[in-house]
């Protein structure tokens, strides 16, 4: 039941003197005698969502984001069959995912981030096969692991949001073999475990953040196989051995950050390799890193953020002939970070 309504904006619009079909956010099929589509987001409601929406038997997208409605997902949406879009996304919702979403098998975007859910996954959501878009449970405070073989029962699926929330046990093997995947964001969990090898099966990643998590272990030299990733970051993951030489071979990368790990070793410096010609933003701070920093870093002319402090053997940084600007500030901190870089010269 919708409590709050600021400025009357339904109930000057949703009257019995005009057709459902007339009314702000609401679609209806060609015969104007079914809804099909609910969009009534960035209105500043307030209270519950109602359980009689799952009356809406032809409703294909419900989209309620960013309102302030509390208390829980009613299990009747799982009734909403013919559903293709599921947007419930910042709110105040609480309590657990109702089991029953996992009914709505034509199911292609389900969108419940920045809520206050808690509990577990339910098992049928890695059933919902035509799921493609969007699974997006990110800021929340879900629990619990990931099936093992949760990537058959979604095979379409390209963007996988579950950042923030106390997820543990390992990364399963068989999420890499999403052959669609194509966005994945794991960071700010519990997740514990090596990267595995398959990872670079994911070829048509590219976005790809597992930071902040209780990672193990090297990263595998499969990474570099991920030849469209633009986004890679492992930031405070436990990370140790040599960065891959692999990573330097993708010239599609913009964003590396591998920030506060254990790595270790010379940075690879090989005529053979691509280097990245498109990279942004590079942050290899915190780490045990060796050696001169590679002159293709310089050479990538769209480069605007730089970090390697507090890497203690680094032992040459050439700034020479690039396009880096820095503010007085930003300046000073790049300077007090390399103080902690001892063998610098």
């Amino acid at each position: 039941m919708i409590n709050d309504n600021p400025n009357n904006i339904l109930a000057q619009n949703w009257t019995s003197n005009a057709s459902v079909c007339s009314w702000m956010g609401i679609t209806c099929d060609v015969y104007g005698n079914r809804v099909t589509s609910l969009t009534i987001s960035d209105l500043g409601l307030a209270g519950t969502i109602p359980s009689h929406l799952g009356n809406l038997s032809s409703l294909q997208t419900l989209v309620l984001s960013r309102n302030w409605f509390s208390g829980t997902i009613p299990k009747e949406i799982g009734n909403l069959t013919k559903l293709k879009e599921l947007h419930l996304d910042y709110n105040k919702l609480q309590g657990e995912i109702p089991e029953e979403l996992g009914n709505l098998a034509e199911l292609e975007m389900l969108v419940l981030n920045n809520n206050l859910l808690t509990g577990t996954i339910p098992a049928s959501i890695f059933n919902l096969s035509f799921i493609s878009t969007a699974l997006d449970f990110s800021d929340n405070s879900l629990t619990g692991s990931f099936p093992y073989d949760m990537c058959p029962g979604l095979p379409r699926l390209k963007g996988l949001y579950v950042s923030y929330n106390q997820f543990k046990g390992p990364i399963p093997n068989n999420l890499w073999h999403c052959k669609e995947l194509s966005s994945v964001s794991l960071s700010y969990n519990q997740f514990t475990g090596r990267l595995p090898r398959d990872l670079g099966n994911s070829t048509k990643l590219k976005s790809l953040d597992l930071g902040f998590n209780n990672l193990n272990g090297e990263i595998p030299q499969e990474i570099g196989n991920l030849r469209n990733l633009e986004i890679l970051g492992i930031d405070q993951s436990n990370l140790v051995g040599f960065v891959p030489d692999t990573i330097f071979n993708i010239s599609t990368l913009k964003i590396l950050s591998l920030f506060n790990n254990t790595l270790s070793g010379n940075l690879p410096s090989s005529k053979n390799l691509i280097g990245l010609p498109n990279l942004e933003g590079l942050n290899l701070g915190l780490n045990n890193l060796s050696g001169s920093i590679p002159s293709f870093f310089f050479n990538a002319s769209k480069l605007y953020a730089l970090e390697l402090g507090y890497n203690s053997n680094l032992k040459r940084l050439g700034l020479e002939r690039n396009y880096l600007t820095f503010s007085t500030s930003e300046l000073m901190s790049l300077f007090s970070a390399l103080v902690n870089c001892k063998s610098l010269k």
